[in-house]
């Protein structure tokens, strides 16, 4: 959000917040050979997967945003995006409308 256009619109601001998960696999580990040529391991893989939450918040209205990248969908992570968020915009009232998301 451009913070010069979200104050002609008044102190009162209106968003939607929603978060996201974006990453990709990475490598299996261990990453060591297990077997000899041509012989199949017995035991089964666990993949390290690479994962990062986007929060973000929109603007309807104009399209202006705030989004931040964090590593977890928690309490912690949401309540640091809050304040980063506020501490961006700190002369402004928010109202963020938050989805029922049940992450723990």
């Amino acid at each position: 959000m451009k913070s010069n256009r979200v104050s002609t619109r008044g102190i009162l601001v209106t968003l939607c917040a929603d978060e996201s998960r974006v990453g990709m696999p990475g490598r299996a580990a261990p990453q060591g050979k297990l077997t000899g040529i041509g012989v199949k391991p017995i035991g089964e893989v666990q993949w390290q997967l690479l994962y990062r939450w986007l929060y973000g918040v929109v603007e309807l209205l104009s399209g202006e945003h705030f989004m931040l990248e964090m590593s977890h969908l928690d309490s912690l992570c949401f309540e640091a995006f809050l304040q980063t968020f506020a501490q961006t915009y700190p002369h402004q009232l928010h109202l963020i409308q938050v989805d029922t998301c049940l992450s723990t």
